[in-house]
């Protein structure tokens, strides 16, 4: 996929240089745009940045809704470097944009990703971001976001040793996730089997299937959990090892 985008890229460039259409411009944005975020979920964030600011940088001025959009990936980005204040200017000028405020998808991305980061940084704020989230999701019927709500949501829960509460919340999150959202319901899952509110079952597959080395960490780590909490000593240390080798060459949304 990323040699196939490469590709795309040269060619999207030499046709942008010779016609200088507003059209071939933005068909080009939105190749570096899908470039972007792919390497934002393969954990290279430094070249997912250049290929956003690329987008950016040939995104017609007119394209308001894009551009937000845009933005926010950068964001998102901009964080997994620990570049939090960064993060959170980019955002602030999403939030800033008049038109933003008539764009729901780009309201309700800007309360998720600002929520995230928030929560990296210990910012009690976050919980009032993914609240939001939650709340716009089920008024505008868009169950994606809501599912990676109540993950976030539980996640901070869990961290504060609030599991009860981190149990609602990734419980609600399975519920949301349906056939819908198989990300955020595959971390949901991970979390639920961490808290030994699930079992393992196939899940160990689905996440090979998906071919995300966040949830095969986030997975890696709550089996170390597990076996550790069971005295399988031997089994925690090949996990922890296993899910090591993974953060050694991917940069992940990991909680700070």
């Amino acid at each position: 996929a990323i040699s196939l985008l490469e590709q795309a890229h040269q060619e999207l460039d030499d046709f942008t240089s010779a016609t200088g259409t507003a059209k071939t411009s933005a068909i080009a944005a939105e190749a570096h745009a899908l470039h972007a975020r792919t390497l934002l979920y393969r954990g290279q964030p430094a070249e997912g940045i250049r290929h956003v600011q690329a987008a950016l940088r040939l995104l017609p001025a007119d394209a308001v809704d894009l551009r937000c959009h845009y933005e926010i990936d950068l964001a998102r980005l901009e964080a997994l470097l620990h570049q939090y204040p960064g993060a959170l200017k980019t955002l602030a000028r999403v939030e800033h944009e008049k038109q933003a405020q008539h764009l729901p998808r780009v309201r309700i991305r800007l309360h998720l990703y600002r929520g995230q980061i928030r929560a990296m940084i210990g910012d009690d704020e976050s919980s009032q971001d993914l609240r939001t989230c939650d709340a716009m999701a089920e008024k505008l019927s868009l169950p994606i976001y809501g599912c990676r709500a109540n993950v976030l949501l539980g996640e901070r829960a869990f961290f504060q040793k609030r599991d009860d509460e981190a149990r609602t919340a990734f419980r609600r999150a399975r519920e949301i996730a349906s056939d819908v959202d198989h990300l955020g319901g595959a971390l949901a899952s991970i979390w639920q089997y961490r808290l030994g509110d699930a079992p393992l079952h196939n899940l160990p597959d689905t996440i090979e299937g998906l071919g995300l080395p966040e949830l095969s960490t986030a997975l890696l780590l709550s089996r170390c959990q597990r076996a550790r909490t069971e005295g399988d000593e031997a089994a925690a240390e090949q996990f922890a090892m296993q899910a090591l080798s993974i953060v050694q060459v991917a940069v992940l949304p990991l909680p700070q």
